[in-house]
């Protein structure tokens, strides 16, 4: 499903683009540019924006209102977030040509159980959490489903191949590599079973160790008891 999302933003004003003073004023410092787009300085409010970014993730195209300009349709290229609080701090708004394919990375939802999972009690291996994709702007989506309920045995798995995806989308992401599968339990216990051995082998040497030491002290009170007699 396409979703249709937009933003307004406004022109930075030199004497007070200072991104810290954006801040404490509510707006996050922003970017924008394209081929045929000069990098243009922008404010946005931090909260839009937040909830934008939410639903459009990098792969959904927005319709960005600069100023009092025309509406212009960019994709959000690249953001930095607080490392302590995970709010965005900047971004960059990058402007489409809707006449030209563009490669962006398609997040993966994954719907339904599966019956390894449910019935064998496997345990479910999600391998990738995205695709990258190329495809023409308008047709850019929020994601890809991947239903899970076609793996019913562990010798089961789901490749980028499998997906179903669009014939507009050109697929970058190898066809033939691995999306989820299910694990036996016995595998799980097995890798559980191998770090505990480990674990119990430094023990193990640990105390030989100090047995090895508790000799030498034995040997030399026996060496002192000889001496005496």
């Amino acid at each position: 499903m396409v979703v249709k999302l937009s933003l307004n933003s406004q022109l930075r004003e030199e004497k007070k683009s200072k991104p810290s003073l954006m801040r404490r004023e509510g707006y996050v410092p922003a970017i924008l540019y394209g081929p045929k787009t000069k990098n243009i300085k922008l404010k946005i409010k931090s909260l839009p924006l937040e909830k934008t970014y939410k639903k459009s993730g990098e792969s959904t195209l927005i319709d960005l209102q600069v100023g009092e300009e025309k509406t212009i349709k960019v994709i959000i290229k690249d953001i930095q977030k607080n490392i302590i609080n995970d709010k965005i701090e900047h971004v960059d708004f990058f402007e489409v040509d809707m006449n030209k394919k563009i490669e962006v990375e398609i997040p993966l939802e994954f719907i339904g159980e599966a019956p390894a999972v449910k019935e064998l009690g496997g345990t479910f291996m999600k391998n990738l959490e995205s695709i990258q994709v190329k495809c023409l702007p308008g047709d850019l989506i929020e994601s890809i489903e991947v239903d899970t309920s076609s793996l019913k045995t562990y010798e089961d798995d789901i490749n980028v191949r499998d997906l179903g995806i669009p014939d507009n989308f050109e697929i970058i992401t190898q066809s033939t590599a691995q999306v989820a599968n299910v694990l036996a339990p016995r595998i799980v216990e097995e890798e559980t079973d191998i770090k505990e051995e480990v674990a119990a082998g430094g023990e193990e040497e640990a105390g030989t160790e100090k047995t090895d030491d508790q000799a030498k002290d034995e040997n030399k009170k026996e060496s002192k008891n000889e001496k005496k007699k």
